[in-house]
């Protein structure tokens, strides 16, 4: 029996320009893996200002945790540039009209948390390569083994780095404001701490990626609940990060070289 061979299929050849684009995203992703990169944080305009202070709180306690000299480039809600990726709020818009999923569970239209990666790695201020944290005031949804679950609270991924968090569901959690604004802070460590590495030894616990089973910021809460109990035994030990998470981050703490001073071109 002769058997079919079978047409070749061969690669469509870039454009001079698409293989420019493909090698300063190679640059860029080397750049932000490797280097001591400044973390922009950015927050929607919904965003209480007390709300994105303890946000920024939880931002800088993950910094200090890790020892690393990383610049913070707040940003806020104001606008970047005119036009596209002109501030937070754009993000959130385009994020909305180019996802799929159209859900509400009480909490406002859900935002699918993969679409904010692609806007990431394509925003003009990565020409000089950093890290991404936005907070917003919406409620937030991801895939898991390729469905949408009920909410998560934010998504990281450690090798970009960047992050999106929600407050949405904290911001009605309790009567307690006191007790809403310590959660904030909690989850922005949470994830941030993520995004140094955590948690990668072998009493990690896998729920949702890699965490830790100690009274710990890194500890995983799929709820309000959770989080509520978490962040009152955070608080209580006077330690946002255990020892075991400390020692991790100490150990990473070298991984990273500084950048390179600034050529007269740059400048």
């Amino acid at each position: 029996m002769r058997s079919e061979r079978r047409p070749s299929i061969r690669p469509i050849p870039l454009t001079p320009e698409q293989e420019a684009w493909q090698r300063e995203q190679i640059r860029r992703a080397e750049v932000r893996r490797n280097l001591l990169v400044p973390i922009h944080v950015m927050w929607t305009s919904n965003v209480l200002d007390d709300a994105a202070r303890h946000a920024q709180a939880g931002v800088v306690d993950a910094l200090m945790a890790s020892g690393q000299e990383r610049d913070l480039a707040i940003i806020g809600s104001e606008t970047i540039v005119p036009g596209d990726f002109e501030n937070a709020d754009w993000y959130v818009q385009r994020a909305y009209t180019s996802q799929s999923l159209r859900r509400n569970v009480g909490f406002g239209p859900q935002l699918d948390t993969s679409q904010f990666g692609r806007l990431f790695t394509t925003e003009p201020l990565q020409q000089n390569p950093h890290w991404d944290v936005l907070i917003v005031n919406y409620d937030l949804n991801a895939r898991v083994n390729g469905e949408f679950i009920n909410f998560v609270f934010g998504e990281t991924n450690p090798g970009f780095p960047y992050s999106v968090q929600s407050i949405r569901r904290i911001e009605e959690a309790t009567k307690d404001r006191g007790l809403n604004l310590a959660m904030i802070r909690n989850i922005l460590r949470h994830e941030v701490g993520h995004m140094f590495g955590l948690v990668r030894r072998a009493e990690a616990v896998e729920s949702l990626g890699s965490h830790c089973p100690n009274v710990c910021s890194m500890k995983q809460t799929l709820s309000i609940r959770e989080l509520i109990e978490n962040t009152i035994a955070v608080e209580n030990q006077k330690q946002h990060f255990c020892n075991n998470c400390m020692a991790e981050l100490a150990q990473k703490k070298d991984k990273f070289e500084p950048l390179p001073p600034p050529t007269a071109a740059s400048v």
